[in-house]
């Protein structure tokens, strides 16, 4: 009895913490219609691992010289002189032979001890992205750094990818919205086990420079990261399997609404306005009217069903929606209006007044739809970058105030060829 009890009492160990840090090397073609984006990422994580605590101390050679005595510090993949020595010639013949021989002997004793490590018995947090829909190549290296003067060992694990992603889109401001680029990591182990953290020392990054889609995003250079956890199994509103923890890495684009303006928006302006010239046919000629402005909302609605080839089978209605519905709307009103002075109307002589008064009354409801259209879009577009900056200002200052670990970001995620993991 008394060892079951002590056997209960027994703390489970602490999840182990994992530092995560993404980089969007390559940002491809943004497919709205598919809800999906290409891309080209760089995913490092990094944990703890007490098993390999000094498995790579520095060895310290002293070569000697006719200068001085030089104090070489040789790890597994460098050789480089101590920094309190200053002012000594390195670039002769002798001294770069014993360069060459400590650096062989060096790294052959580094991996040798490394060796009697079985990797495949280590603990791993088995990282994977959720939302990944095809991968063209995948390119993981795993590495041991240590990071600290006491040779405390660290994992590190890089992971390349290629591929297509499904995205959300929020298209209720198409075409003057923002769309977030989302890649979700996640663990395959509960959060008793793992704990995913964003990387303090290294920050994400997109490189901006590299983006494909140019003509048609405008690409934001800041990655905010949401930390959360998913439940396996929900039966009648609660979990009963496992949580699994994930983060997601966000980058922003914004559409450039340029070319709907001149193509689509404009247009439409246009074929609303030629509209009220079918007022200029007398008001008794009912049929010639209304085949005028029946032809003119057919080709508004033609118009329409082509845009809707760009965007997906959604539920709710865009901007874009928004302004062709109110232009039917004043059409048709017309349509009606036009019926009704020739059928009924048209037998009394002041209905050509009224008819006039009309005209007047379709014309004012038109540009005050379109003043309300432009204030809403243009004010909530104000809004949004505003609240875009908001968030984004920490996001600055933290980048700004480790601009040195920041430069070497890529060089932290570059890839030998040979993708040797110890």
């Amino acid at each position: 009895m008394a060892s079951k009890s002590a056997r209960s009492t027994v703390k489970p160990p602490d999840p182990r913490k994992v530092f995560v840090t993404m980089i969007f090397t390559k940002i491809g073609e943004i497919d709205t219609a598919k809800e999906c984006f290409s891309a080209e990422i760089i995913i490092q994580y990094r944990w703890r691992e007490a098993l390999l605590d000094g498995k790579t101390k520095e060895r310290r050679f002293i070569v000697p010289s006719r200068e001085a005595d030089i104090k070489w510090r040789v790890t597994a993949d460098s050789i480089y002189p101590s920094s309190e020595v200053y002012n000594v010639d390195v670039h002769t013949c002798n001294v770069h032979c014993l360069i060459c021989i400590i650096r062989l002997v060096a790294m052959l004793s580094v991996r040798m001890e490394l060796k009697k490590v079985n990797i495949d018995t280590l603990w791993k947090p088995k990282i994977f992205v959720a939302n990944i829909l095809s991968e063209t190549r995948d390119t993981t290296i795993n590495t041991v750094a240590f990071p600290n003067a006491n040779n405390q060992a660290f994992m590190l694990s890089q992971k390349k990818l290629k591929g297509k992603f499904s995205e959300y889109l929020e298209l209720q401001e198409f075409p003057f919205d923002v769309q977030d680029l989302s890649i979700m990591v996640k663990s395959k182990l509960n959060t008793t086990d793992v704990v995913l953290e964003e990387d303090p020392q290294t920050p994400s990054a997109v490189i901006v420079s590299s983006f494909v889609n140019e003509q048609e995003w405008i690409l934001r250079s800041d990655v905010r990261v949401e930390k959360g956890q998913t439940e396996d199994i929900i039966v009648g509103g609660k979990a009963v399997g496992g949580k699994y923890p994930f983060l997601i890495f966000k980058c922003s684009a914004e559409r450039r609404y340029q070319y709907f303006i001149w193509n689509v928006i404009i247009i439409m302006l246009l074929i609303c306005l030629m509209s009220f010239t079918t007022f200029a046919v007398e008001y008794k000629l009912t049929p010639n009217r209304l085949q005028l402005t029946f032809l003119l909302l057919l080709t508004t609605i033609a118009f329409k069903t082509n845009i809707n080839n760009s965007l997906p089978k959604i539920s709710y209605l865009t901007y874009m929606d928004k302004y062709f519905l109110g232009s039917w709307f004043i059409q048709c009103m017309m349509c009606c209006w036009h019926a009704l002075v020739g059928g009924i109307l048209v037998k009394y002589d002041w209905c050509i007044w009224i008819d006039r008064i009309f005209l007047i009354f379709f014309v004012f409801a038109y540009f005050i739809f379109l003043l309300l259209c432009f204030s809403t879009v243009f004010r909530n577009k104000h809004n949004r970058h505003r609240l875009l900056n908001d968030e984004t200002e920490p996001l600055r200052h933290s980048l700004a105030n480790s601009s040195s670990s920041n430069s070497h970001v890529l060089n932290n995620f570059s890839f030998s060829d040979s993708d040797e993991d110890f």
